[in-house]
């Protein structure tokens, strides 16, 4: 955030900000999900369902029971796929009001593609992660001007409440 921002220029930023970043929220939350599914996919190839190891029709009752949840389980990851499209449709919108392509940009970037500002290594994949600024060719504090220029336009056209 630019230093020469008003206290109540740099809250209504945070504002958007906030509101912008649902859609990188909602897609973390899948992804925990689809993980957990994973898991407990997984976990249902180690039953048998030949009704070993307890009373008569046990063990695939216990399997038809444990399919039946990660169908369900299955179902509200849809669900949550359906919102963050939504989700992501809206956003994408609200940033195509900007008349600026740079701005547009840059808060596709952050906010769409959930891209960084700065260029930072991932420990995860092991590799530099190419920011913002070093995909735009511009200074990060360039980068961070443009970017909360943009943020109060969105909140003034969006009726965020701009002081």
């Amino acid at each position: 955030m630019s230093k020469d921002l008003t206290f109540a220029e740099k809250e209504v930023i945070k504002s958007v900000v906030k509101y912008l970043s649902i859609a990188e929220e909602t897609d973390k939350e899948i992804q925990t999900l689809l993980l957990d599914k994973e898991k407990m996919r997984a976990s249902l190839y180690g039953r048998s369902p030949t009704g070993e190891g307890g009373g008569k029709g046990s063990a695939s009752d216990s399997l038809g029971r444990a399919v039946i949840k990660l169908l369900r389980y299955e179902e509200r990851i849809d669900e949550r796929i359906d919102k963050l499209v939504s989700i992501r449709e809206k956003i994408e919108s609200d940033i195509d009001m900007l008349e600026i392509p740079a701005e547009r940009e840059v808060m596709k970037r952050k906010y769409l593609l959930y891209q960084k500002i700065h260029t930072k290594y991932d420990k995860r994949q092991k590799k530099q992660i190419e920011g913002i600024a070093d995909s735009m060719h511009y200074s990060v504090a360039n980068v961070y001007k443009i970017h909360d220029r943009a943020a109060l336009k969105l909140a003034s056209m969006l009726d965020f409440g701009v002081p």
